[in-house]
């Protein structure tokens, strides 16, 4: 079983959030059986659907589709999300930072999102 770069990336994040052992394990029992599907030449895609009927910010918005995307793959959050603006500077310093693929709106490489969970968390 060969595990690439991003779900290693994605397994660490999801491990620092993580409550418990049992939230691990979970994580990583969803990883080794995404590894171990089948590979049908086609690329796997997470699809989330937000509420278009919500007059909520995008920040809000983006907040949820995280909460999502972990429960999801298994592990819930446990802490609230927070979707703050920041400039490309602050986020590559992070200890985390996402890359777009470059498949849709934005050139490939393109700096999207960081964080520094746990370090930089409220109480």
């Amino acid at each position: 079983m060969e595990v690439n770069d991003e779900q290693r990336k994605l397994a660490r994040l999801m491990m620092s959030i993580a409550e418990d052992q049992e939230d691990v394990d979970a994580f990583l029992k969803a990883i080794l059986e995404a590894s171990n599907k089948p590979d049908h030449g086609k690329e796997e895609k997470l699809r989330i659907y937000i509420n278009r009927n919500l007059d909520i910010t995008p920040n809000k918005r983006a907040a949820h589709a995280v909460h999502a995307a972990l429960t999801a793959f298994g592990v819930h959050p446990g802490v609230k999300v927070i979707v703050l603006d920041a400039g490309p500077t602050k986020i590559d310093a992070m200890r985390v930072s996402i890359h777009d693929a470059g498949h849709t709106e934005l050139e490939p490489g393109t700096l999207t999102a960081g964080t520094n969970w746990p370090e930089d968390s409220e109480p």
